[in-house]
């Protein structure tokens, strides 16, 4: 396992997704240091250097013609190598949502999309910081895949795992998260000091699937190396054993091992 360094773009990739197939990130992110509204302890990233929800327009987040000009450039780049995109993925550096003009972004990429790639599907890999305003929910329900992650179902466990900044209180997020539909929920399970894949815990974990009724569910372990280094991967075999649980639980739910 390799820890990854920072994107040093606003569009990068193509790369190649477990889940997604081609798929070309949009990273609304600084690229000089870790700016997010979690502090995960498996990040691949490392550990976030500047913990924020809710912020203002700096030199360090992207103008939005500044991401559209990289996208345009990187579709042609695409088509001339004859490379089949299957997704224009958010994700990057860190949480897309607390950019100050991730709606108008994404309006912009999804106009960008309909009348240059209209084959090519969108997606957004969001940890749910702000799915409480009703402007974010708007937008996320524009995706072809909102891809929204669930480490835990508690909080002391969210607390824990995520390490989310102290405005963002777990119970608004599950709860916001049950008025979106259509989502995908995406667990990653650890082991070591601090774990959230213990029985119990999945049972809490469990509760909360059932309340929220995603359309699917992920769940998957590390691939990369974590900002805490004394985690560990949940074996294979685990996860296919929790993912046994969760379906007999909810039998009419999709769950998915990676």
């Amino acid at each position: 396992m390799k820890k990854l360094d920072l994107q040093s773009s606003y569009i990068y990739g193509p790369l190649h997704s477990r889940r997604l197939g081609v798929s070309l990130g949009v990273n609304l992110s600084p690229v000089k240091y870790k700016l997010c509204s979690f502090d995960c302890i498996y990040c691949q990233y490392g550990f976030t250097d500047k913990k924020v929800l809710k912020t203002s327009m700096s030199n360090d987040f992207p103008e939005p013609q500044k991401v559209i000009d990289e996208l345009l450039s990187a579709l042609k780049q695409a088509e001339e190598k004859s490379v089949k995109i299957n997704y224009i993925t958010f994700a990057g550096n860190g949480e897309p949502t607390v950019h100050p003009k991730f709606c108008e972004i994404a309006n912009k990429i999804f106009a960008v999309r309909d009348k240059i790639v209209p084959s090519v599907k969108t997606a957004v890999l969001s940890n749910a910081s702000c799915v409480s305003d009703p402007n974010i929910r708007k937008i996320l329900a524009k995706f072809d895949d909102a891809i929204i992650k669930l480490d835990a179902g508690d909080e002391n466990t969210f607390k824990k795992i995520n390490r989310p900044h102290t405005q963002v209180k777990f119970f608004h997020v599950v709860s916001a998260l049950k008025s979106l539909d259509n989502i995908t929920l995406q667990t990653l399970f650890v082991e070591g000091r601090q774990t959230n894949s213990s029985d119990e815990q999945i049972d809490k974990l469990i509760d909360c699937y059932n309340f929220i009724k995603p359309q699917k569910v992920q769940i998957y372990s590390l691939d990369r190396v974590p900002a805490e280094h004394d985690l560990k991967k949940v074996s294979q075999t685990r996860l296919n054993e929790i993912r046994k649980k969760i379906v007999n639980k909810l039998p009419g739910l999709n769950v998915t091992v990676y």
